[in-house]
This record gives structure tokens, C-alpha cells and sequence, in this order.
């Protein structure tokens, strides 16, 4: 079987706090957390080859109940982020990067934002050794929900129930957001739990916890963490 390498979730946590602190305005419009994210995910794939799928959680579903400024600055710099990839000469094309959006508040993402999802994946569709997967108006147990009821529905669709004797977990994982398991989440921003983050795929992830807040987190702090995550026996409960 053909090694998928690792996947990795990140949780890039202190912005608005990043934002108070350098004494930035209200209507500050986040690019320094954009630039941050550019940088992380084109440092992992130059220097890290043995991860192959990165997942960022971008928006809770909690984070769309925030005020419009808020949530105005998440929107602008996902959009500032996929369209300074697209015109970059190393695009999304040349690096082999599918870009999967995944999350359950689209209808309440703005019309310029559904464009610019929509200009990558007409870029990257034949392309996917790397998956790039980023979360809007996402959350951990609204995605099993919807998984068990999106199975529950094609069983009785197709009338399965009489040849089935159960519903194994390959079977149910299909009807997930982000199928693959994690193997390492780091969180940034100093608080010390996932708040809802992939909480299936993360059963056996690897946990790091930086107290930086997410602009000012650095490729050496990445790095710093993937040589620990390296030194960590995963015994995966045997």
C-alpha cells in the first residue's frame, strides 16, 4: 500500500489578539495572519515532504456568529490568500495542490469569496498530490452529525438494511468532510484544547500547544515541533 505521508491540522489561533496588541485598528483586515498562512503552507511543502495533507481551520460555526467586521476580516484574507497563490509564479498548479473548502455556512460566505473558491478548483482539479484543506463554518460534531445522517439517508435510499449486518468505520468515514485521520494538530495562540477541531480525525493525533500567537508563529517553531513529533512513540493504543 502506497505511503499517504502525514496530515496535519492546524488551528492558527490569536489573530484578534495579534491584532490588539501591535495596536491595530477595528477595521484592520488581518494580511499579516494571511501572509502568515502563505508562508507556512509553501515552508511545509519545500521543507516537509513527508506531509502530504495540510488541513486549516479557518471559521468555527461559532466564529459566524461574531460581528461583521470579524468575520468581514476571515473572509477577505482566505480570499487574499488563494488569489496571491493563484497569481504566484510557484501556483497551486506547479506545487500539485488540490484545494478542498469544507464547511456548513457557504450560504453565508460572501459572493466574492464563492468566486475565488471557485477559481482554484477549476486551477488544481487534475492536480492532488498535496491536499489543502480549509475550514469555514466548520464544527467537529455538526460534521458526525451530518455524517451519520447522510449515511442513515443512502441505506434507506438503496434499501441496504436487510443485506447489512453492520457499519463499519471506512463506511462511515466516506460520509465525513475530511476523511483522513490526523496525524499531528498544532493550535497556536497559547489555550490548550481543540474547541471542536476534526474530533473524529483526531482520535490518535499527536497534540502541540504554542503559545504564539498565529502571525508571529514562525517556520522554526514549525519545524522545532515536526522534530518532536518525530521523537513520539504512537502506539496508537496497542
Amino acid at each position: 500500500m502506497k505511503n499517504r505521508g502525514l496530515h496535519v491540522g492546524i488551528i492558527p489561533d490569536g489573530s484578534r489578539r495579534w491584532g490588539i496588541t501591535n495596536g491595530k485598528p477595528p477595521s484592520w483586515d488581518g494580511r499579516e495572519s494571511g501572509e502568515k498562512a502563505k508562508e507556512m503552507i509553501y515552508h511545509i511543502l519545500e521543507n516537509h515532504p513527508e506531509i502530504t495533507e495540510i488541513t486549516i481551520w479557518a471559521m468555527s460555526t461559532e466564529n459566524f456568529k461574531r460581528d461583521y467586521m470579524d468575520k468581514k476580516r476571515v473572509f477577505d484574507l482566505v480570499e487574499n490568500l488563494i488569489d496571491s497563490m493563484l497569481e504566484d509564479k510557484k501556483s497551486l498548479k506547479d506545487r500539485g495542490i488540490k484545494v478542498n473548502f469544507f464547511g456548513t455556512k457557504f450560504d453565508e460566505v460572501p459572493q466574492s469569496l464563492k468566486d475565488a473558491i471557485a477559481r482554484s478548483a477549476e486551477m488544481n482539479r487534475e492536480h492532488g498530490e498535496i491536499r489543502l484543506n480549509i475550514g469555514l463554518g466548520y464544527g467537529g460534531k455538526f460534521e458526525i452529525v451530518m455524517a451519520a445522517a447522510n449515511l442513515a439517508k443512502k441505506i434507506h435510499e438503496r434499501s441496504l438494511f436487510k443485506k447489512m449486518t453492520q457499519i463499519s468505520e471506512r463506511m462511515f468515514e466516506k460520509f465525513l468532510m475530511v476523511p483522513r485521520s490526523l496525524d499531528l494538530i498544532i493550535r497556536t495562540g497559547g489555550e490548550r484544547r481543540l474547541s471542536g477541531f476534526m474530533l473524529y480525525q483526531a482520535e490518535y493525533a499527536e497534540l502541540f500547544f504554542s503559545d504564539t500567537l498565529w502571525p508571529d508563529f514562525s517556520t522554526k517553531e514549525f519545524d522545532g515541533i515536526m522534530e518532536e513529533f518525530r521523537q513520539r512513540d504512537r502506539r496508537f493504543g496497542k
